[in-house]
């Protein structure tokens, strides 16, 4: 992902994004996080691959599915990788 693309929200909820520019690390990522008390939401959108990753992550730490979107919306070409 381009820096470029980094979008920015307006909400009147607290809201924390984080952009990562690159799906190497994002378990560790992921399970380095300190969430905040009470009742939240994450999402996640990326390629297929990255996203059965996270969802396995979400699983390993006990986040219901409910509490979370990982949406893939591509996958990963596997011509391209040859």
């Amino acid at each position: 992902m381009d820096a470029a693309e980094v979008q920015t929200f307006e909400t009147e909820a607290t809201l924390d994004a984080t952009w990562l520019h690159t799906a190497k690390g994002l378990s560790q990522y992921l399970e380095g996080l300190t969430l905040p008390e009470g009742e939240g939401f994450a999402f996640l959108a990326a390629e297929a691959g990255v996203v059965a990753e996270a969802r396995a992550t979400f699983d390993r730490l006990g986040l219901p599915s409910e509490s979370y979107k990982a949406a893939n919306y591509w996958r990963k070409d596997p011509a391209a990788a040859e």
